[in-house]
C-alpha cells in the first residue's frame, strides 16, 4: 500500500536510515531539499503535489466493498422505481466545504495514481456549497451556506 509523505517526514526517514547504514559521515544537512528533489525527478513514478483537505471520516470510509455495495443497491433501485432509462428524473447533489483552515499547504511526495489527501479536524468554520446536476445534464442553482451565529 502506498502513502504520501510530507518533504520534511521523508527526509528525515532517508536521514535515519542513513545514519545507520553510513559507510562516510554525514553532513548535517543531508538529505537536504534539493536531495529530495533530484530523487523524486529519478523516480518517474513519484509526483510532488498540494494535497487535498480530507475529514478524517471520509479519508477511511470508501472501502472497495463499500463502493460495490453502494453500486449495487443503485441498481437495484433504479430497476425497482423503473429509473434506468429516464436520465430526468436521476438528480445528483454535491456538496463541498470551503474553509481557510490550511491555506499553506505543504507539499506531499506520493505515487502518480494516487490521491494526495491531508486529514483536517472537524473543528473549523467552512462555507458549504451544493451543486446538483440531473443524468440528462440539467443543472439547478447552487447554493452556498454559511455558519449562523449561536
Amino acid at each position: 500500500m502506498a502513502c504520501a509523505l510530507v518533504s520534511k517526514e521523508l527526509r528525515c526517514m532517508i536521514r535515519e536510515v542513513a545514519e545507520v547504514t553510513r559507510t562516510h559521515p554525514l553532513a548535517d544537512d543531508f538529505p537536504n531539499a534539493k536531495w529530495v528533489s533530484r530523487w523524486v525527478s529519478n523516480h518517474p513514478t513519484i509526483s510532488v503535489r498540494h494535497p487535498q483537505l480530507l475529514d478524517v471520516k471520509r479519508a477511511s470510509a470508501p472501502t472497495p466493498d463499500a463502493v460495490m455495495n453502494y453500486y449495487n443497491n443503485l441498481k437495484t433501485l433504479l430497476e425497482k422505481f423503473d429509473l434506468l432509462d429516464k436520465p430526468k428524473r436521476l438528480w445528483n447533489c454535491d456538496e463541498t466545504g470551503v474553509c481557510p483552515q490550511r491555506r499553506g499547504r505543504e507539499r506531499v511526495i506520493c505515487p502518480k495514481a494516487m490521491r494526495a489527501n491531508v486529514r483536517r479536524s472537524d473543528d473549523r468554520e467552512n462555507v458549504s456549497i451544493v451543486a446538483c446536476v440531473s443524468a440528462s445534464g440539467k443543472r439547478m442553482l447552487r447554493m452556498y451556506s454559511f455558519m449562523g451565529k449561536h
